[in-house]
């Protein structure tokens, strides 16, 4: 969280929750993460144009040009699905404590320490059942 939230909230906080967000830091991270990938996943020694060719190679035979398909196909799924889930909430949200984002999925006990159904959920859910069955 960020230290502006931090000072709103009730626990105390502590330097390893915090993360002051900017744009050389929201660039970097999705790098860093992809350079990883291509490291570990691919065991590329280090990234080069042999990982870029590696890439590259990927979508040009028949076994990658179907997974690219079946990514493709699951990204159009989850915008969909996103899409709509955000629309329905739009118009049958009717005040603060009304609505999907209030709705107790897993019982009052847990909507009481704040554990509800969000859109977030819905996706996680969905990349993971897709990871699944890959």
């Amino acid at each position: 969280m960020s230290g502006r939230i931090a000072t709103q909230a009730d626990e105390a906080s502590n330097p390893i929750n915090l993360k002051n967000l900017s744009l050389g830091w929201m660039i970097g991270f999705p790098f860093l993460s992809a350079l990883l990938m291509m490291i570990l996943k691919y065991k590329l020694t280090y990234p080069s144009g042999t990982t870029t060719a590696y890439l590259i190679n990927s979508f040009h035979n028949p076994k990658g040009a179907k997974l690219a398909m079946k990514q493709v196909m699951m990204l159009f799924y989850s915008f969909c699905g996103s899409f709509t889930n955000a629309l329905f909430q739009w118009f049958f949200a009717a005040a603060d404590g009304c609505g999907f984002s209030n709705f107790p999925t897993f019982g009052l006990k847990a909507f009481s320490q704040r554990l509800a159904l969000s859109q977030l959920f819905l996706i996680i859910i969905l990349l993971f059942y897709y990871l699944l069955l890959v």
